[in-house]
């Protein structure tokens, strides 16, 4: 738990629209990461590898929304934890994964990785 936020990180290799669903089963949503503090809590939790987030550019490229609300990266204080050269589409990248140092990438939303569901604490 982490600001009111309960986290759970997945240990199941989904693409990324069958984790948003997946999550959705489990009354959450793909994680959305709005702080540098929220980034770091995450970031602890996780083993190696990539883990699939919320953040997707797949209605408009380079148009980054979060899957639980539609909004901009740019509507919830412009945080953001791009490794560097990213976000860069290559070969249609449209969906976003954490890697365990912190940092987002884009990769094509059909691979199977790990993924993070958070919902509102109760």
């Amino acid at each position: 738990m982490f600001n009111g936020s309960c986290y759970y990180v997945r240990s199941s290799y989904k693409d990324w629209a069958t984790a948003q669903n997946d999550c959705k089963f489990f009354g959450s949503e793909l994680v959305k990461i709005t702080s540098q503090g929220e980034n770091d809590f995450i970031k602890g939790q996780l083993g190696s590898g990539g883990f699939w987030i919320g953040l997707n550019d797949r209605a408009t490229e380079n148009s980054f929304k979060w899957s639980v609300d539609n909004s901009a990266v740019e509507d919830n204080g412009n945080y953001s934890s791009w490794a560097d050269w990213q976000p860069n589409d290559y070969n249609g990248q449209d969906c976003v994964a954490m890697y365990s140092d912190g940092k987002w990438k884009d990769e094509e939303c059909t691979w199977s990785l790990y993924y993070i569901c958070e919902k509102p604490a109760s």
